[in-house]
């Protein structure tokens, strides 16, 4: 852009203080882009402590939880639930403060089940969330079992 707005060997005024403000946007974005990126990984790792930190009991059926690798990633899978009936995948959204918005998504566009965190939550309110939605996986898994029979 700085390049085209030449004119005869003048540089235009209004292209220099256009490009300045668009280096200026770039890294406005890129910088809250970091801070977004960061509150992710928070939620993700509030996820992981919560359902490994004993601060309850676990279901019998609840045999573990990982993180992502970098192909569960790019699917959009934050976590992976081991359970009797397979590994059950889990999306992390992460938002600082709580919200009661009943029109969130449930669902990826992958299909795959959104768990929402709250950094001020405690990691008994995140682990009993995390068992409801992963029971409610694992009954869908269960019920596609029996009509296959």
């Amino acid at each position: 852009m700085l390049a085209k707005s030449f004119n005869h060997g003048i540089l235009k005024k209004e292209s220099i203080a256009e490009e300045w403000l668009m280096g200026k946007r770039r890294r406005r974005r890129s910088t809250i882009g970091l801070i977004g990126n960061n509150i992710g990984r928070a939620g993700e790792e509030r996820v992981l402590k919560a359902c490994r930190c004993g601060c309850g009991e676990m279901p019998s059926w609840w045999y573990g939880i990982r993180s992502k690798t970098e192909e569960e990633d790019a699917q959009k899978i934050d976590h992976i639930v081991f359970t009797d009936r397979g590994e059950i995948p889990l999306q992390t959204k992460t938002s600082l403060l709580k919200k009661e918005d009943k029109s969130i998504k449930k669902r990826t566009e992958n299909n795959i089940p959104i768990i929402y965190v709250s950094l001020d939550e405690s990691d008994l309110e995140i682990r009993n969330r995390a068992i409801k939605i992963i029971a409610n996986e694992r009954a869908k898994k269960t019920q596609k079992g029996f009509r296959g029979l």
